[in-house]
């Protein structure tokens, strides 16, 4: 049975722009065995897809390496399969997040809508007031006014 092995470091690290420190990140170290390349891939893909969506803090990236039976991966074929898990991750949460941004959108311009039709009621409750109030008045008395 073959044992693939996920090994996830990433080094203490500063970010400075202009001499000044914006932000720091501390040493990480993971690592888990697997049974299949396809699941050691989609471990490894986590870490790819944290990097890619990864904070101002968090300056540093992960190093992996990849072990098959305990002997480094060279041929790189869970790392291309962690690299396809990635892309497929950053794809999905990008169609979510322009989803997510298009659903408030259509509630902001709902509340627009709304408000302006609020807005129009009001100012034609006033108007109909006003026109109430200095609308000369028709009937016997209407020429003593």
């Amino acid at each position: 049975m073959t044992s693939y092995t996920v090994l996830a470091y990433r080094p203490n690290g500063a970010d400075y722009c202009k001499g000044c420190l914006m932000g720091t990140s501390d040493s990480d170290f993971e690592f888990e065995a697997f049974e299949s390349a396809e699941e050691a891939a989609r471990y490894a893909g986590e870490f790819l897809f944290h990097d890619q969506l990864k904070t101002e803090l968090e300056v540093d990236c992960y190093e992996l390496t990849f072990l098959i039976d305990g002997v480094e991966d060279h041929e790189r074929n869970v790392e291309a399969m962690a690299e396809a898990n990635m892309q497929e991750r950053l794809e999905a949460h990008r169609k979510a997040e322009a989803e997510r941004k298009k659903e408030e959108e259509a509630a902001a311009e709902r509340k627009r809508e709304e408000l302006e039709k609020r807005k129009h009621a009001e100012e034609l409750a006033k108007f109909r007031e006003l026109k109430a109030k200095f609308e000369p008045k028709e009937g016997p008395n209407a020429s003593d006014a």
